[in-house]
């Protein structure tokens, strides 16, 4: 073949080549273009459509039907007018609910909320009140859905014929109760009672025989729980809790127990 055919040859072949590449370019600018197209479209669809249903959940106590109604949402708005932030608000403001996360789903809203729930109970003017951990009072629904909490004491005061929750005492029962949870939950689930005197003294009540164990102030709880469970595991669980009146934690490296007369070294680092 002479030079100037393969020449040739190879224009009409550079040719052929830009022409389908040319084709192939375009095919794609109009794939997209149609996405676009249908994306746009479903989104002024979804803008203009109405809320048709309200999807709840992480409720187990309050009824969902209740939840809804603090939405406060007319009988018919689109999607698009539709205020996340104002909402979430609304449902927070609810004095059972913690917290709500609420967003736009493919035929309306859903609403995820987190329900207060109790931490501790107390007893005033002969009824439960159940406390979450910020010390605010919940009804007795509540405790029913989760009745395995300490009962505080001493936290409740009297002013004449009235009887009212000191915040301050409530604040400082709940932080034992957390520092018993996090703990953990062998030695939390033992604690039946936390109770503080007049004089801020912390004592810890055992399930098992409401034996007391004197702890010291609120803020030497957490530091002194390690000797209270190694004593559990290492004499009580050997001995039992016979001929005991109570247990004392408040000295250095020791467990006083009173009424049997001994004392028992246990693990522990606070001072």
């Amino acid at each position: 073949m002479s030079r100037g055919k393969k020449r040739a040859t190879g224009r009409a072949h550079g040719e052929g080549e830009n022409r389908r590449f040319a084709q192939n370019v375009t095919l794609g600018l109009v794939v997209i273009g149609g996405l676009i197209a249908l994306i746009v479209l479903a989104n002024r669809w979804s803008a203009g459509e109405s809320v048709r249903t309200i999807s709840i959940s992480g409720n187990d106590v309050l009824d969902s039907a209740e939840i809804a109604g603090l939405l406060e949402l007319p009988e018919r708005i689109s999607l698009s007018d539709v205020d996340l932030a104002g909402l979430e608000q609304q449902v927070i403001d609810h004095p059972y609910i913690k917290g709500s996360v609420l967003w736009k789903g493919s035929n309306g809203l859903v609403l995820e909320v987190e329900e207060r729930t109790p931490v501790a109970v107390t007893v005033m003017s002969g009824r439960a009140i159940y406390l979450d951990d910020r010390g605010v009072p919940l009804p007795f629904r509540f405790g029913a859905a989760k009745p395995d909490v300490p009962v505080l004491e001493g936290v409740v005061v009297r002013t004449g014929e009235r009887e009212d929750l000191d915040s301050a005492r409530v604040a400082e029962g709940i932080a034992v109760a957390a520092a018993l949870r996090d703990y953990g939950p062998a030695l939390d689930h033992r604690i039946s009672t936390i109770r503080r005197a007049d004089d801020g003294e912390i004592s810890l009540y055992l399930a098992d025989g409401n034996l007391p164990v004197r702890v010291g102030r609120g803020s030497e709880v957490a530091g002194r729980l390690p000797k209270l469970d190694a004593f559990l595991r290492r004499v009580i669980a050997r001995q039992g809790t016979t001929g005991m009146r109570s247990i004392d934690l408040r000295w250095r490296g020791q467990v006083v127990v009173s009424g049997s007369g001994a004392t028992a070294t246990a693990e522990g680092s606070e001072a």
